[in-house]
């Protein structure tokens, strides 16, 4: 599978507002402990925006509207401006796609703990594509529904038993998500 190892989280080439915001605050405030935002991936930024604008999603527009104006005027916001650029960033992540923040979390959790090989092999940006397209697609909904469940097993069983039930659903959603893709309506597919 290692030719989908490399799926985009932004397929389109244009940087939107917001990406364009952030892209001119970094740089003006690159040196500024106060306003500087780190670990911001500036393609998710853009999909959020990107979906907002498309899909004109009041609540994702209005948390990525918020993003952009406290990048507009950092010091409005004083000390609160990193709290508050990430509040609405993580809603916004959160709101739009909940299957990929739910996998951010994971990874983060296990960041310089440990390494879950099957964690490790999931597409991030196959896991966006997948959320973008459950919008207008049932049986793909379901897929991330039951995604969404796996990863919200509790402590009661150990976390690398949760992450291979993951990827067996995660790899039928994949092959499900490609065969849609190349065959379009022509080809109908059910969850079993």
């Amino acid at each position: 599978m290692s030719f989908l190892a490399r799926t985009l989280i932004c397929p389109s080439p244009h940087d939107t507002d917001l990406t364009e915001a952030f892209d001119k605050h970094q740089e003006a405030y690159r040196m500024d402990r106060t306003y500087i935002l780190r670990a911001y991936d500036p393609a998710w930024l853009n999909i959020l925006r990107d979906r907002a604008l498309k899909g004109s999603d009041a609540t994702l527009t209005a948390l990525t509207e918020a993003m952009l104006a406290l990048l507009a005027d950092p010091p409005a916001a004083g000390s609160a401006f990193q709290e508050q650029f990430r509040t609405a960033h993580d809603k916004a992540r959160q709101y739009a796609y909940p299957l990929a923040s739910a996998l951010l979390d994971e990874k983060t959790a296990l960041s310089g703990l440990t390494l879950d090989y099957t964690l490790a092999c999931v597409d991030m940006g196959l896991i966006r594509a997948i959320e973008d397209t459950a919008l207008t697609d049932a049986t793909l909904r379901v897929y991330v529904t039951e995604l969404l469940k796996i990863l919200s097993t509790g402590m009661s069983k150990p976390r690398h038993e949760v992450f291979r039930r993951f990827f067996d659903v995660y790899s039928e959603a994949v092959v499900y998500h490609l065969l849609r893709e190349r065959c379009g309506t022509r080809l109908t597919i059910s969850k079993i």
